[in-house]
């Protein structure tokens, strides 16, 4: 939130993040979209790319055209995330909160309902499952072909359209995180976590 940290910052952005960033109304949200870019820049320099030139795949998916390098991007309170790999991925971080139970009806599949019902927790149970369902639509990236209570994150292997994609989740006091992607689920890494 220090005015000449965020600045500087964002005087290295790229053109487009900057664009997104001015249009953003609330404070927070313009320091999270900060934030996002600025891990996809760090990333970027640790695949040895600082010259990075984002595209987008034929499925929606966003890569960088000079080394292939695949990446996605989330953020929640106040936590940004990035993931990288060498191919499709999805990344999404949510905090502690409090949720409607109720939504679980609509959008989980019978065994992510079931193993909301058996948790300790249910309200982490929710993030923990709803974190698991956004990784994975975002590492498919098109509309998907089946409705989200069809959608099973209940196992770390998940089928769609024939094609395999593995799930992780990371969870503690502070964050769900979860990391989509084709083929085997890699453990989570992660690297600069700040809690502020």
């Amino acid at each position: 939130k220090d005015k000449d940290v965020f600045e500087r910052f964002f005087d290295s952005c790229k053109e487009y993040r900057k664009s997104k960033i001015s249009r953003l109304t609330h404070e927070d949200d313009r320091i999270r979209s900060l934030g996002a870019e600025v891990l996809l820049a760090f990333g970027m320099m640790d695949c040895n790319n600082p010259d990075y030139d984002i595209a987008v795949s034929e499925s929606g998916k966003p890569y960088d055209k000079n080394s292939g390098t695949h990446f996605n991007l989330s953020h929640s309170g106040m936590f940004a995330a990035a993931v990288f790999d060498e191919c499709e991925v999805g990344i999404d971080i949510e905090i502690p909160r409090k949720v409607d139970l109720k939504l679980a009806e609509r959008f989980f599949s019978p065994d992510e309902k079931m193993l909301l019902k058996a948790a300790a927790s249910p309200e982490k149970q929710f993030l923990r499952t709803w974190t698991r369902k956004e990784a994975l639509i975002k590492a498919y990236g098109k509309a998907l072909p089946c409705e989200l209570q069809e959608l099973n994150t209940a196992s770390d292997n998940v089928v769609i359209d024939s094609i395999s994609y593995g799930i992780t989740t990371k969870d503690d006091e502070y964050f769900f995180l979860s990391v989509a992607r084709k083929g085997e689920p890699k453990p989570i890494i992660c690297e600069n976590i700040m809690v502020v």
